[in-house]
Order: C-alpha cells, then sequence, then structure tokens
C-alpha cells in the first residue's frame, strides 16, 4: 500500500469505512498513506512485510496478532513487472517474478485464511492479478505467467476454502495511470499502444473502487473463484 494501485486502494477501502493494515516493505513508505487515512477519521495500521521472505510475513502478522488486528479482507495487491523477450529472460528474473506475485501472493493468503478459519469466520481474498494474465503480449512473458497461474490460483482456492465461507477473487487490471505508467504512456511505444487500444486511454485508479469495494463487500458474499477483468475491454482483442 505504499504506493500505485496499492496506496490508492488503501485509500478506497478506508474511505468506506474499513479499518486498513498496509503493508510494504519499508514502513517509513506507508506513513504517507496512512496518515491521509487518519486525516480523514479513519484508522490505519502500518507494518513492515516483504511477500517474498516468508519470516517477514511471520513477523508482520505476529504484530498484527498483538495488536489486536485480524484481517477478515485481504487484497493480495504485492508485485513486481518485468519486461524482457522471452529468449532473455533468466531464471533469476523467472524466480523473482513467480517469488512475489504468485508465492507472494499465496503466503500472504494462507497468513490470513489459516487464521480465519482457526476461528471459525468468513473472510474474503481478493487477488489482484493483471489482464497480462488473460492475454499474450511481446516481452511480458514472466510477467503475464505469473499473473496467469495467480489467475488460476484463485479459482483453486476458492474451491477449497468456500466450506469455511471464505470468498476468492480476483481483479485483473489493464494499464492505470500510476507514477510508472505515466512515463509509458508519454513515450512514443505509449503514445503508438494509445492509438490501437479499444478503450483509446488508460485508466484512472477510481475507476478500480467498484469492483474493489463490490469484492470486498458483503454483497459479494455469494461471488466466488471469478476473475473480473477492468481494462476499457482491451483484453477482447488482445493487447
Amino acid at each position: 500500500a505504499s504506493d500505485g494501485l496499492g496506496f490508492e486502494f488503501a485509500q478506497m477501502l478506508a474511505a468506506a469505512g474499513a479499518r486498513v493494515v498496509l503493508a510494504a516493505r519499508r514502513l517509513d513508505s506507508l506513513e504517507r498513506c496512512a496518515e491521509l487515512i487518519r486525516q480523514n477519521g479513519g484508522h490505519a495500521l502500518p507494518i513492515a512485510m516483504d511477500v517474498s521472505k516468508p519470516a517477514s510475513i511471520a513477523g508482520a502478522f505476529e504484530q498484527m496478532d498483538t495488536a489486536g488486528w485480524r484481517a477478515n479482507v485481504l487484497i493480495n495487491n504485492a508485485g513486481v513487472g518485468l519486461q524482457k523477450p522471452w529468449l532473455d529472460t533468466t531464471d533469476d528474473d523467472w524466480e523473482h517474478a513467480l517469488n512475489v506475485n504468485l508465492l507472494g501472493a499465496n503466503r500472504v493468503a494462507k497468513a490470513v485464511c489459516s487464521r480465519l478459519i482457526a476461528h471459525g469466520e468468513p473472510g474474503t481474498v481478493v487477488h489482484i492479478a493483471s489482464v497480462l494474465g488473460m492475454t499474450s503480449q511481446a516481452v511480458t512473458t514472466a510477467y503475464g505467467a505469473s499473473k496467469a497461474a495467480l489467475i488460476d490460483l484463485t479459482k483453486k482456492m476458492a474451491v477449497e476454502l468456500a466450506r469455511h465461507r471464505i470468498t476468492v477473487n480476483c481483479i485483473a487490471p489493464g494499464m492505470f495511470r500510476t507514477a510508472i505508467v505515466a512515463d509509458f504512456v508519454a513515450s512514443d511505444r505509449g503514445k503508438a499502444y494509445l492509438k490501437t487500444c479499444l478503450s483509446r486511454r488508460i485508466g484512472e485508479p477510481s475507476e478500480l473502487a467498484g469492483t474493489l469495494l463490490f469484492l470486498a463487500s458483503p454483497a459479494a458474499a455469494y461471488v466466488n473463484g471469478v476473475v473480473i477483468p477492468v481494462d476499457g475491454g482491451n483484453h477482447l482483442r488482445g493487447m
């Protein structure tokens, strides 16, 4: 939740009344997000957590337990991008993408869901994947494959956790306006992309709010194992 869509998601959830646990590798990077939530009358608990390191996840949840906070909604948003031709993608590249985008999400979900099951409480997991896990695009092989695996993990978890009253769904965003994407959009390649994509524009973070809040709320209590692409329909004709 320190920047990008994670930052926006935290603000959306807090504005809707959620008490929000904020996670990122560096605690100081979360303070701006936490302070904005508090200024608007909300409650936020920033905690340092690196999803690529099991010990860091365990330590973060110990802090939550000590503070008396238990997550009943998980927004699994941590991720890393990679743009490399398939032939140039190394084993280290593959391991990094999978360790964060797939295994990291799996580790955090397991920590949340095991606690919910132990206390007999219902809950919700929302994975943030990507339309690149549903479509094909050059130089995104490792990233796209890791997100495709996360989409499939969503469905498998949904089947196993339904009996525990835990739903698992997935949002597959397209390209949204963040600091990193702004540089791409300003480039020649980005301008060419905008001319060919179905929507002729990138998305605004606020346009994810409806989907996110729906899946995180009791309104989606009977929605389980679904993947919702939010990309202006660009997945219909490829990227």
